[in-house]
């Protein structure tokens, strides 16, 4: 549902937003899924979490599906 790229200087703003909120819903997701799994210790999430390099892979992650998703809607 998110753009893959932002145009305009202003797009640039909303772009660390979205990455924002996704690192957020990440670390909510991660912290269910401890809360819920034996095979991942609640200290690995807060490891994961406090990453300081966490944004940019969640960045890359997401340009990432994007392009997955666009090269299958071409098929």
């Amino acid at each position: 549902s998110r753009p893959s790229n932002y145009s305009s200087s202003g797009d640039a703003r909303r772009a660390v937003q979205d990455v924002y909120a996704s690192q957020i819903d990440f670390q909510q997701r991660q912290h269910e899924r401890a809360q819920f799994s034996h095979s991942v210790s609640y200290d690995q999430v807060k490891e994961w979490s406090s990453s300081t390099n966490i944004t940019l892979l969640i960045f890359e992650m997401n340009r990432h599906c994007d392009g997955l998703s666009k090269a299958l809607k071409q098929d």
